[in-house]
């Protein structure tokens, strides 16, 4: 066995993921140890089986067989069946292996098994979406991006109608200095947990006492940035009005308590139980009886009661109540643990600490959400690490790129992890026989997650077309990537999606110093002798349009030194400056004259130094893409 035919015999053996591969007529001829584990079956009994077997219906086939057949590949999620009709829900990726004539042979599919995954999401959802409190989500500027139902409970309003508001908006005004203080202090010291009590404005104009959590998600880049905020919000009116009826008058201190919706306890310095509420004993399950053989003590969870001890000898030294809310966890009566959270308030006979009470509320739901919330995130950033990865295997890299062009440099700046722009350098040969380099700049619809998908399948849609022979320029190519996704992006009969791509396309004819350049919604630009010649093409983007024109043809003759520039329109949307505006294409062209005379090493750190102090404190608005080539 040759060596490396034997390596991926080894890799296909070892690999965690699921390895299944048939042949042209769809019979497994490779069923790894992964899939033998998954499914039940061993491989002598699977090998030579139609593939049909291993999943939910034969409808469940079609939908990934006509993927693959239409487009060669196929992405996402399918419902698989074992062999002992145990149902699994596998996230698929799968593509058809061709032979040197471009003949199908068979197709290679690797798979993962994601049930307890969408299990474990629908488990959340059930939680977030049936939580007595409000659950939010807002960017760092604190605009609202999430409600769950709760929020039309609590203040009257539905969730659509607080979407893209600010989180002062539904603040009362005669709290907006404090919540802003408090935030401010969240904000600057970065603090992943915070909680504040504060009034917010009721729909229908009244004003009501709330608890807020708020967990700081920090940016994955960068941890000295705040990426969003997760907030939980306790209707607390009731608990709030009730304490300032207490410190009015302690005569009231049971009718109250016993109204009250929180749990409430009051405790001698060593624990005895002195009163607790309706509340305390439905959530505990204890009887007045029972709760008069029992202390504290004895109802605290273990690993709680180190830390009670403390909280109470520090009130017995200090004779003041904690400033902080306290947490702690409680054993209900059939042994299952209550967490709790809440204030305390200390009374004083003298000088002596005479009780403590304690307004709790139970919150247990709310920490299992937040460690299920804790688990998906991780979850979502190791995916999208490992579909950066992906992503940046099919950028070529700086020895692929030197050794078709002699001198250039790329600027390449992703807003977020993944990325709607990529570039291609290549060699492509004409149907004469004749290679020539190839350079393609594109910006698809979008950035992050849906741009860095959309710019997988447009890569390789473009690298299709140079295999194609009745595709002979870069106009025809992009006319052909624009059909094949029309036809893919084509949601029933009468619709289709808008998204595709901006892209420039040039065939470097470097012997005789001349280009065939087309391009959508992009120009190729030269810069000879500290002039700028501009060479736009179509006003279209690759993809649906209502009048599409066939993509223009432009012959571009070059000069010895001359600079080829092709880019996205990241760097000229960049927002920033001392008006806070964009970076603007007139600009941006004017400072690449500027820079005509320099190398393109030198050229490439001056535009990440303007950028940069254009930019200042602002976010990145786009992705940014900027590759250069000097024609020798």
């Amino acid at each position: 066995m040759p060596l490396n035919q034997n390596i991926h015999s080894i890799l296909i053996q070892h690999s965690l993921d699921v390895i299944i591969i048939c042949n042209a007529e769809n019979e497994i001829v490779e069923f790894n140890p992964a899939a033998e584990n998954l499914f039940g079956y061993n491989k002598d009994e699977i090998l030579g089986q139609p593939v049909q077997i291993i999943y939910e219906s034969e409808e469940e086939f079609k939908v990934v067989s006509k993927k693959l057949s239409s487009s060669g590949k196929y992405e996402g999620r399918v419902l698989n069946k074992c062999k002992n009709g145990e149902l699994k829900i596998a996230r698929l990726s799968a593509s058809l292996v061709k032979d040197e004539q471009g003949i199908v042979v068979g197709s290679l599919g690797i798979s993962k098994d994601i049930t307890k995954e969408i299990e474990k999401e629908k488990e959340f959802e059930n939680i977030v979406e049936n939580a007595l409190d409000i659950i939010y989500t807002s960017d760092y500027k604190g605009v609202f991006q999430y409600f769950n139902p709760s929020v039309e409970k609590i203040i009257g309003y539905k969730a659509a109608e607080l979407i893209g508001k600010s989180f002062l908006d539904i603040v009362d005004p005669a709290f907006t200095k404090a919540v802003e203080q408090h935030y401010r202090d969240v904000f600057d010291n970065k603090l992943i947990d915070s909680y504040f009590e504060f009034k917010v404005l009721h729909k229908e104009g009244h004003s009501l006492w709330v608890g807020q959590q708020v967990r700081t998600e920090l940016n994955q880049l960068d941890n000295s940035k705040i990426q969003r905020f997760y907030g939980v919000v306790r209707d607390i009116n009731l608990r709030k009005e009730t304490e300032m009826k207490l410190q009015e008058s302690e005569a009231s201190y049971r009718e109250l308590f016993d109204n009250s919706s929180d749990m409430i306890q009051s405790v001698e310095p060593d624990g005895n139980f002195l009163f607790v509420n309706e509340s305390w004993r439905e959530a505990m399950g204890y009887t007045e009886e029972e709760l008069n053989k029992l202390n504290l003590f004895d109802v605290l969870h273990n690993n709680s009661l180190d830390h009670c001890k403390n909280l109470l000898n520090e009130i017995a030294i200090s004779k003041n109540s904690p400033e902080e809310k306290v947490v702690y966890s409680l054993m209900n009566k059939d042994g299952e643990e209550v967490i709790v959270e809440g204030s305390m308030t200390v009374s004083l006979e003298g000088d002596e600490v005479k009780s403590v009470q304690t307004f709790l509320r139970d919150v247990t739901e709310a920490k299992k959400a937040e460690a299920i919330i804790a688990s998906q995130n991780k979850s979502i950033r190791e995916s999208i690490q490992y579909a950066k990865s992906i992503q940046d295997s099919v950028l070529p890299n700086e020895d692929e790129i030197a050794d078709i062009f002699d001198d250039y440099f790329v600027l390449f700046n992703p807003k977020d992890i993944l990325s709607g722009d990529f570039y291609i350098v290549d060699k492509i040969k004409s149907n004469a026989g004749v290679v020539f380099p190839v350079l393609i700049v594109a910006d698809c619809t979008g950035h992050g997650v849906p741009g860095g998908v959309l710019s997988l399948l447009c890569n390789g849609l473009l690298k299709e077309s140079f295999t194609r022979y009745d595709i002979n320029s870069p106009g025809e190519s992009l006319d052909y990537v624009r059909t094949k996704l029309i036809n893919l992006f084509r949601s029933d009969k009468k619709g289709y999606v808008n998204d595709g791509m901006d892209v420039s396309f040039c065939v470097f004819d470097l012997e005789n110093r001349r280009l065939n350049f087309s391009a959508a919604n992009r120009s190729c630009v030269v810069l000879r002798n500290g002039e700028l010649i501009e060479t736009k093409g179509n006003r279209q983007h690759v993809g649906f349009t209502d009048r599409p024109e066939p993509f223009a043809n432009h012959l571009i003759e070059l000069e010895k030194g001359d600079i080829v520039v092709l880019h996205t329109d990241g760097y000229a949307d960049q927002f920033g400056g001392p008006h806070k505006r964009k970076f603007m294409k007139k600009r941006f062209y004017e400072l690449l004259k500027e820079l005509s005379d320099k190398d393109l090493f030198q050229i490439k750190q001056k535009l990440e130094e303007e950028l940069a102090e254009w930019k200042g404190d602002m976010e990145q608005t786009d992705d940014i893409t900027v590759f250069a080539v000097r024609v020798s």
